[in-house]
């Protein structure tokens, strides 16, 4: 960012479905904004796996002061601290709502760098997550998406943890199983046109009914506020 090069994050696990190279720029440009964060479809959480950070000197100090306070507090989440610090600025569309990391009248003083003018990466369908929560999924032609998030969870979980495992037997496999992940469904597929023609993903039966797995029938009118979720079955999810 220093050099005044843009960067587009993309977490590991993720397939990208079309070049978003001109949607995203397009999108920048139109909504005049320096950064963009992938979101949720049934929550107002942001989702830091997908972030596309605009080579400004607001977004490279602000991202710096982030990265200096997660490296002195290395037992914080990234993602809850990526929106805490998001929060002195409120999205574009108003429709997140920022974590808290700290009750520490100290950070609410001294950790306040300008954040940049930020919106969302549409959630719904351009840049949606795995049906592997019960606030994530996508609506809409699968023909729109353009990056598929799998979100990966367990492998943040020790699996000797009462969480490990709890995705796929809730119910929220993603279109995955105990017996292959989705991740392999994308990335361990024999046909190597999958990886080098822009359609061929959408042609494979296994592929395409992973993503359709994810599949809703619409968007819930009223978002989940963003905060810790018990692992039990009648959170009254979507």
């Amino acid at each position: 960012l220093h050099l005044g090069v843009d960067v587009f994050w993309l977490d590991f696990d993720v397939f990208i479905l079309q070049d978003p190279t001109k949607l995203v720029l397009d999108t920048m440009q139109q909504r005049r904004v320096e950064l963009l964060v992938s979101g949720s479809f049934a929550d107002d959480c942001i989702c830091s796996g997908l972030v596309y950070f605009k080579a400004t000197k607001v977004v490279a100090e602000w991202l710096l002061t982030l990265l200096s306070f997660m490296y002195e507090n290395v037992y914080t989440h990234d993602q809850q601290a990526f929106s805490a610090f998001l929060a002195w600025r409120p999205d574009e569309d108003d429709a997140t709502t920022p974590e808290i990391i700290s009750s520490d009248k100290h950070f609410r003083k001294y950790m306040r760098p300008e954040a940049p003018r930020w919106a969302l990466l549409d959630p719904v369908v351009q840049f949606p997550s795995a049906r592997v929560l019960n606030t994530t999924g996508f609506t809409g032609d699968v023909e729109d998406i353009y990056i598929f998030h799998f979100l990966h969870g367990d492998s943040e979980v020790n699996r000797d943890h009462g969480a490990y495992g709890w995705n796929v037997n809730s119910g929220y496999t993603g279109g995955g199983s105990i017996d292959r992940a989705i991740l392999d469904i994308f990335y361990d597929q024999k046909d190597e046109r999958i990886y080098t023609e822009a359609s061929a993903p959408l042609e494979n039966i296994e592929v395409r009914k992973a993503l359709m797995a994810s599949w809703r029938p619409f968007r819930p009118t009223e978002m989940l506020h963003c905060g810790p979720v018990p692992l039990k079955d009648d959170i009254g999810g979507f």
